[in-house]
């Protein structure tokens, strides 16, 4: 089972380089898409349905931390990594309070950013499993209702 990347950063280096630096099928991710933008990331989003987001915390326009805030009024689910050149304690404050799995600060160092995806690979296949367990309970509930 592969999970989906969606990474969204202003810079088009930085989108390059994660997708390059990364051998993400290794830790079970594939990146499915990147954004300029959080416009852009947001229609990507909705057409991508990602597991895991890698989000620029500056960018032009709406912010990473705006562009999650959107993200996480309709979706709980999905794991966010953030990505900073700044090392800001409001903005970690800030990412914590929406749930962020992580923050990566620029230049990002590889094996900090394979740790997460180790950690998150666990928990969305952890989530998985217990959707899986959750649909056979419902449908050993609705069998013995109907026996009844």
């Amino acid at each position: 089972m592969m999970f989906k990347v969606l990474i969204v950063d202003d810079e088009p280096i930085t989108r390059q380089g994660l997708v390059m630096l990364i051998p993400w099928e290794s830790y079970g991710f594939e990146v499915v898409g990147t954004a300029a933008n959080g416009n852009e990331a947001i229609e990507k989003y909705s057409s991508l349905s990602p597991n895991l987001m890698i989000i620029d915390i500056r960018m032009p326009g709406m912010s990473g931390i705006e562009l999650i805030e959107r993200i996480r009024e309709n979706d709980s689910s999905v794991q966010l990594l953030i990505l900073s050149g700044h090392a800001e304690f409001e903005y970690a404050k800030k990412a914590i309070s929406n749930n962020v799995k992580g923050y990566l600060l620029k230049p990002v160092d590889e094996d900090e950013l394979i740790r997460y995806l180790q950690d998150i690979n666990a928990k969305l296949v952890e989530a998985l499993e217990y959707k899986v367990k959750e649909d056979e309970e419902d449908k050993e509930r609705i069998i013995h209702l109907a026996l009844e």
